[in-house]
């Protein structure tokens, strides 16, 4: 028996299956030839006034004060994806840049400037001054201002907070802006370039400055390390340092794009970053503990510098360290297995990955995945790393000869230099200071400067004959020759 209303829904069924042509019936005509009908017309009107209501009132929506404006409007800021970097090789290791977030800052650049104000507002509500060719740019400006420094780019994305570049409002100079969520390292990182000061290591711009509410432009992350209030309608603080801009990028870029370059390059390269850690170790008592091709700085006239002290460790010089820290593929054997260790030739291991990286174009071994987590644990470690410890240096050598041509070519001193950097037993392991003299180093013939990057050499080790072995002095490449060299790519 039939459910009660089935037979009418049967006979409906059965009108519209008439009504509709099926597939062999449809024959598709040319676009000139096609010809509405009356109810092909009444949709489509129907559809026109549907979209144009929808319109109409998505339109008030945006224009009011309580919802996002549009991106077009003034003082919003635009979607910017102008730091993907134009090397196709990098594509895939870049960090992409964030979608900037198109609600109105809360001190925009436009809304905090007039045609008569000599005054900027910062990100944490304060003021500075500006001269009247800084009010004209700020009043032009779509960019947000944070503790006096207008933020143009995202430049990186990274644990402790994101990297922008941009310039100071009231001097126009060009900046790298840190917003950091951990105070921790932004005090680690305050404190050792407040007291380090060298041709080789980045600068600060201005005054750094804490708990600074994050303008909602800045989205620093999810939950309680976003820029949204909390429950009770607190805004979270971040915590702003500006930093002298590196415009020829750092040594990771430069590798990518030039390939590995020749020896005396190299050198050129390397000597003033271990001047720099000299100098930091051995008169301040700072160890780095984070040095990678990454935090490697190439300026606009091509001095080096090095950067990224947030992990920095002070009175080194008499203790040993224990917090396992750094980049994995770049941290020495006791970092790993997670032992006590001389923060300064923890340094030379570091640098030692750096320089091979940069004669080869390729990693001196494989990065350890994690550290150790037992005794009895190595996996951490692959092949070539356990002939490096091993001292197997002969078979290390042609292994990677096998792959790379361009091993074989190495000069002895600079085998026998890295090898003693690659040392396992960090007591056997060259420091900093001798790293200065050896028979490579100088075979631009300049010597290290005693007194310069270093407090004294005094003590038995520290002294030995600069001449000792040095050979044929090779070319001598200049800051000049590496800022035309970054140019030319």
């Amino acid at each position: 028996m039939d459910h009660p209303g089935t037979t009418a829904h049967t006979h409906h069924q059965t009108a519209v299956r008439s009504n509709t042509p099926n597939k062999q019936s449809l024959h598709r005509g040319t676009a000139n030839s096609y010809q509405e009908t009356p109810s092909q017309k009444a949709v489509f009107r129907s559809a026109n006034s549907l979209a144009s209501s929808l319109k109409a009132f998505l339109s008030n929506c945006f224009t009011s004060a309580t919802v996002e404006p549009r991106t077009n409007a003034p003082g919003a800021m635009q979607l910017d994806f102008s730091n993907l970097r134009h090397n196709k090789a990098l594509a895939k290791s870049a960090p992409c840049s964030p979608k900037v977030n198109a609600r109105r800052s809360k001190f925009p650049a436009a809304a905090s400037s007039s045609a008569s104000s000599k005054h900027a507002v910062t990100g944490n509500g304060n003021t500075v001054a500006v001269g009247p060719s800084a009010r004209r740019l700020l009043r032009r400006s779509n960019h947000p201002v944070l503790n006096g420094f207008v933020l143009e780019k995202s430049l990186q994305n990274g644990y402790s907070g994101k990297v922008y570049r941009g310039h100071e409002a009231a001097t126009q100079r060009k900046v790298v802006v840190k917003c950091c969520r951990k105070l921790s390292s932004w005090t680690t990182e305050t404190r050792a370039l407040g007291k380090l000061k060298h041709e080789n290591i980045i600068n600060m711009v201005g005054a750094p400055q804490a708990n600074v509410p994050c303008p909602p432009s800045i989205k620093m992350g999810q939950g309680k390390n976003s820029q949204m209030p909390d429950e009770n309608g607190t805004v979270p603080s971040i915590h702003v340092l500006a930093q002298e801009l590196a415009e020829n990028g750092d040594l990771y870029e430069f590798l990518q794009t030039n390939g590995p370059v020749d020896e005396p390059t190299a050198r050129a390269l390397i000597k003033p970053l271990v001047k720099a850690l000299a100098y930091a170790y051995h008169r301040h008592g700072v160890s780095h503990r984070d040095i990678k091709l990454e935090n490697i700085f190439v300026m606009k006239d091509g001095t080096v510098k090095l950067g990224d002290w947030g992990l920095a460790a002070f009175e080194t010089k008499d203790r040993q360290c224990s917090s396992s820290c750094g980049t994995l593929g770049y941290m020495a054997p006791e970092m790993v297995c997670r032992h006590k260790y001389d923060a300064n030739k923890t340094d030379v291991w570091a640098l030692a990955v750096v320089l091979f990286s940069l004669c080869t174009g390729v990693r001196p071994y494989a990065e350890p995945e994690h550290r150790q987590r037992s005794p009895k644990d190595f996996s951490w470690k692959d092949e070539w790393l356990s002939a490096m410890m091993e001292n197997r240096w002969k078979v290390w050598w042609l292994s990677h000869a096998r792959t790379t041509k361009c091993i074989s070519r190495v000069s002895p001193e600079l085998r026998d230099m890295i090898e003693r950097m690659f040392d396992a037993d960090s007591d056997g392991r060259i420091s900093l200071r001798e790293l200065l003299h050896h028979p490579w180093m100088c075979k631009d013939g300049q010597g290290a400067d005693t007194e310069s990057d270093v407090e004294s050499f005094s003590d038995s080790d520290s002294m030995m004959d600069i001449d000792m072995g040095c050979g044929a002095i090779e070319r001598v490449v200049t800051k000049a020759d590496i800022a035309r060299f970054c140019r030319k790519y």
